[in-house]
């Protein structure tokens, strides 16, 4: 697809460069918030939860013909974070 295309170009261009990549499903984000719900408001409200400080920028829940509101950008990359597997820290950098 296009898509993977373009998050391979960026991987690529990021491990020219040294920097580390990962890449992270959707799968991986709702097992790791399991407990939370599976929709993506259930996720980023349990995030909100944890983090007080985000709470008022907890988007309502989106009807299915409202566009997802751009705030749920920062609640999606908090969850990729958190889902990310926990690996050591190498000497001088960071884990792979």
């Amino acid at each position: 697809s296009r898509t993977l295309r373009r998050l391979r170009l960026v991987a690529s261009h990021c491990q020219t460069r040294e920097l580390p990549v990962a890449f992270v499903t959707r799968r991986a984000v709702q097992e790791t918030f399991a407990e939370s719900g599976r929709t993506k408001h259930d996720i980023a409200k349990a995030i909100a939860d944890e983090y007080p400080e985000l709470a008022g920028r907890l988007p309502a829940e989106r009807k299915l013909w409202s566009p997802e509101d751009q705030q749920m950008n920062i609640f999606d990359a908090i969850s990729f974070v958190a889902a990310l597997p926990v690996t050591p820290r190498r000497e001088g950098g960071l884990a792979d």
